[in-house]
């Protein structure tokens, strides 16, 4: 298939595809499908999102400190093991306030 044209939100020829998705459009893909003869209208939309882990730090929405991550493996067959460190990461949250 074959982009005849990519169109951001808020140009023309996307409006009313953002008045459907909102903030969660990214774009708008007209394709051309040579194969079956026919046009294609095509978004790209942001299915989720989460901070980004590698970085190390983080922002957090107003209010709440900047937060460090650590990444521990714990294996499945572990679960007592599990069952601490979400213990000890939710007391830590509330001792700091963070979570009610």
């Amino acid at each position: 298939m074959d982009v005849l044209k990519t169109i951001k939100p808020g140009q023309p020829g996307s409006k009313r595809l953002q008045h459907r998705f909102g903030d969660k459009l990214l774009a708008v893909r007209y394709r051309l499908d040579k194969t079956k003869n026919t046009r294609l209208t095509t978004v790209e939309l942001v299915v989720d999102e989460y901070p980004n882990l590698d970085s190390g730090t983080i922002t957090m929405p107003t209010g709440i400190e900047q937060a460090r991550y650590l990444a521990i493996k714990v294996a499945c067959n572990e679960p007592a093991v599990r069952k601490k460190i979400k213990h000890a990461v939710v007391t830590g949250l509330r001792s700091n306030g963070s979570v009610s």
